[in-house]
């Protein structure tokens, strides 16, 4: 019987080398024997070199670039993207070298974050998963979760179940950005709606969503950092009906 396949796709900025090659190898290990695994890493260093495409290229089967923008919530929504249109569209591509949806995706940065939760949940991944956070889940309430206030969650909500975020109600929601889900989930949301997501992440520096920054958010809310990255994060169990 074929294994069903697994991609698994990494958001790079500078992490260390050696220990994301540690990291990868051990997902791999995890996984191997239930899926067919190819993995692809996104560099969204903008002073990548030849050289560190070579060490990446050690590690994974794949490497690819984007400009540091949007997080790496933007990285996964442009692999999102692309896969889905050559996924829906197979005889409609502009290059016949783009690839499709695999099987299943996960989502990850170089190096594990809450690791004894994410290889316990690596585990717990099989050939019927349709969605896993490989973070903590808590509850939140339209954009309020563990005391911090994200507004753009209830928009989140609104743009993918079309319906109002039920502020009597408490959601699901994530931390880490690291997930699996299978392609029927992805492929289950309209096309335009990951794009809808994607053009915020990716908003201009003179963008308003740019001016929405709580007190608590001690970064700079800028293209590279938007923090509406942050309302994103936690919003993957919403998006994947989870």
């Amino acid at each position: 019987i074929s294994r069903p396949t697994l991609e698994i796709v990494y958001s790079y900025y500078d992490e260390d080398l050696d220990e994301f090659s540690r990291f990868s190898n051990l997902v791999r290990q995890k996984l191997h024997w239930k899926f067919r695994i190819t993995d692809t890493v996104y560099v969204k260093n903008e002073a990548h070199s030849p050289i560190l495409h070579k060490q990446l290229n050690k590690i994974v089967d794949n490497v690819a670039y984007l400009p540091n923008i949007g997080r790496e919530g933007a990285t996964y929504l442009h692999h999102i993207t692309q896969r889905y249109k050559a996924t829906i569209f197979p005889d409609d591509l502009n290059n016949q070298t783009d690839e499709i949806l695999a099987d299943k995706t996960l989502f990850l940065q170089p190096h594990p974050a809450w690791h004894w939760i994410m290889y316990d949940r690596l585990d717990h991944i099989n050939v019927d998963t349709g969605y896993i956070s490989l973070g903590p889940y808590v509850p939140g309430s339209c954009g309020v979760s563990e005391g911090h206030t994200l507004p753009q969650m209830k928009t989140i909500w609104q743009l993918f179940t079309n319906t109002e975020c039920p502020e009597d109600e408490t959601q699901l929601v994530t931390w880490a950005g690291q997930f699996m889900v299978s392609q029927d989930r992805i492929l289950n949301n309209p096309y335009s709606k990951y794009a809808d997501i994607l053009s915020m992440l990716e908003a201009p520096a003179d963008d308003p969503i740019h001016s929405e920054t709580p007190w608590w958010f001690m970064s700079k809310n800028d293209p590279s950092n938007p923090f509406i990255g942050h309302s994103l994060e936690r919003s993957w169990p919403i998006i994947f009906d989870c």
